[in-house]
Formats: C-alpha cells, structure tokens, sequence
C-alpha cells in the first residue's frame, strides 16, 4: 500500500534565460552573452533587477533593457586551469534561476597515443593511433610530429635519445591518425606526439 498527493500545477508566467553564443572559451578571450526576462508569450519585462555570477565569483547586478536583455562580460585572463564553469542568474522579484554550462580550456585540443601492446620483438611492425580531439570534445584535425625515444641510463642518470621522427595528419571527420613502426633495436622507448595549437600552445 501506499499513498500519494495530486496538487494542481501552475505554469510560472515569466521565464528567465542565459543565452550564451558558444559553449566553449578559451583562456584570454571575454565570455560574453545576455540574460533575458521575458512572459513566456513574449513580451520583455523591462526595468526588472536581474542578478548574475560566474562560477564561484562576485555576483553582478544589471537592469532588464527595452527587450528584457541584460548584457554580461566577464575576463578570462586571469582564470588559468582548464575548467568548466556554470553561469547563473536571477530574477529576484520572481524569485526565477537559470545557469548555462561552459567550459573554459587552456589548450584548442587534446592528443591521445595508443599501441596495441606494451611489448614487441625486434623488427615487428606495429600500428601507433593517434587521436585528437578539440576542447568541446569534438574530432579535430591536426599536424601532429610523432618521435620514438629510445630511454638511456648513463652515469646513473636517465634520458632519452631520439630514434626516428615521423610528421602525421590526424582527419577532420574522426581525429585519428595512424602511423606503422619497427624497431631494430631491444631497448625500452617512448612514443611522444606533440603539436601547437592555432594559439601557439604546445600539445603533448
């Protein structure tokens, strides 16, 4: 057995929203966008106090204008981790919230290495896959230099000598690249990719 409640259910005349152009900002740029208050069959509420806030930051106060707008601004500059962040606002007088998520990258993308296995013979081919993925997650092509590093130990101290370099073109459509090795020599080796993004950061 048990027991529950029917309540009728009142549609909130006025709606609050966060328009955001984009989702995805990168360290260096202004977050820039609009909160709107309008009734819900569009008419704007104007003069209408509307309070806003970044994340964990100082929350600001804007005025609605002739089409229920209240435009916001916020720096990044100084916002140095990769991170997502959520944008909220409200209505005091309605007492409404409304928040949009966005997430802030240091880098325009991110590259992941694969090999089938952790150990092969000498002279044995084998694949390296490569994948690229742009800061909202999203495939992306990129120029990407692949570099086989052998790893030394000399005089007690570790290191790494170059093997080979190779230059690979990760597609647009999926983000992969592919790219097939040998090695003739028994040794421990690293396999590094490494690009710079279109704001002249490194990516490895």
């Amino acid at each position: 057995a048990g027991s529950f409640r029917v309540e009728n259910y009142q549609l909130e005349p006025v709606r609050l929203v966060v328009d955001l152009p984009r989702k995805v900002y990168f360290r260096g740029e202004e977050i820039e966008g609009t909160v709107k208050a309008e009734f819900y069959y569009g008419t704007p509420l104007v003069g209408r106090e509307v309070r806003y806030t970044l994340g964990d930051g100082e929350t600001f106060t804007g005025v609605t204008d002739d089409e229920g707008r209240v435009k916001f601004k916020f720096p990044t500059r100084e916002l140095r981790e990769e991170q997502q962040l959520r944008l909220t606002a409200e209505l005091p007088e309605r007492n409404l919230y409304a928040a949009a998520d966005l997430v802030l990258a240091v880098r325009a993308y991110s590259i992941a290495v694969t090999v089938p296995r952790d150990v092969v013979t000498v002279g044995e081919s084998f694949p390296v896959t490569m994948k690229t993925i742009a800061a909202d997650g999203k495939p992306s092509g990129e120029k990407v230099q692949i570099e086989v590093m052998e790893k030394t130990f000399v005089d007690n101290q570790p290191g790494e000598k170059k093997v080979s370099s190779h230059d690979v073109t990760t597609d647009a459509k999926t983000g992969e690249g592919r790219l097939t090795l040998t090695l003739d020599k028994g040794a421990r080796y690293i396999v590094r990719a490494s690009g710079q993004d279109r704001f002249g950061n490194p990516v490895v």
